[in-house]
């Protein structure tokens, strides 16, 4: 069940199932959207860490200063893994020299197929204890 979390002119965010799923609606992404990316992603998690299903097909280019906000301590607060969906050859050498340069701090794959990144996503959801 999707539950929406919020919606800006930069992306659109939702909880489907324990993950939280990232639509990026702007072509040109530079550190001033990351970071309403990031703002609007922990004010919708109230403190909660999810794994992060990121749709990037949108996204024709990524500057410098935003890759490396991304990989910093506050650009990965309250996420426990992310995969990253890219469907172009463009959004998938985007991800890889992401991966490659920026060595995120928590699990992160580059996908193709959303359906493949949020079945790799389902061993990062916290388990709920027993009662």
């Amino acid at each position: 069940m999707k539950e929406v979390l919020f919606s800006n002119d930069v992306l659109d965010g939702h909880l489907d199932d324990g993950i939280m799923v990232l639509k990026f609606k702007v072509k040109k992404f530079d550190l001033d959207a990351a970071k309403v990316a990031v703002a609007a992603r922990l004010e919708a998690s109230k403190g909660v860490s999810y794994p992060m299903l990121v749709d990037g097909r949108e996204v024709s280019s990524i500057s410098k200063e935003a890759r490396d906000y991304f990989a910093t301590d506050d650009g990965v607060k309250g996420l426990l893994a992310t995969g990253l969906v890219a469907e172009s050859v463009l959004g998938k050498f985007l991800g890889n020299f992401f991966l490659t340069i920026n060595k995120p701090k928590l699990p992160l794959r580059l996908f193709t197929d959303e359906k493949e990144a949020y079945k790799w996503l389902q061993q990062f959801k916290p388990k709920k204890s027993a009662k």
